[in-house]
């Protein structure tokens, strides 16, 4: 059987799961992304934060900016990555996701 980066955001979505759906479409874009799929990537990346944000998930927001800023990272835009990163590090911060806070300030960017 060969699994896909939206297999979980098709469950999500079935499951009626916001913030399943969220947390799989920011995933799946790092996924994309790390393999070269930027189109791809930044747009699930872009449409987990956007749903993460509608539903005041802010865990996930944190989540979602972290993993923007890893791809931008990727496609060496610095800019970009530090704003995502920062952000994401903020937020992090603020609900106490040790998590999300340690995936923020691995990049020099972040700081």
């Amino acid at each position: 059987m060969e699994l896909h980066p939206v297999d979980g955001v098709h469950l999500a979505e079935a499951a009626d799961w916001p913030a399943g759906r969220a947390y799989a479409c920011y995933q799946a874009g790092l996924i994309y992304a790390a393999f070269g799929q930027f189109a791809e990537g930044l747009d699930h990346l872009q449409r987990g934060l956007d749903l993460a944000i509608r539903i005041d998930h802010r865990q996930w927001i944190a989540g979602a900016h972290s993993c923007l800023g890893e791809a931008h990272v990727f496609l060496l835009e610095p800019g970009a990555a530090r704003e995502h990163l920062q952000i994401g590090l903020a937020m992090a911060l603020d609900v106490g996701s040790s998590w999300w806070a340690g995936s923020g300030t691995g990049s020099p960017l972040a700081n």
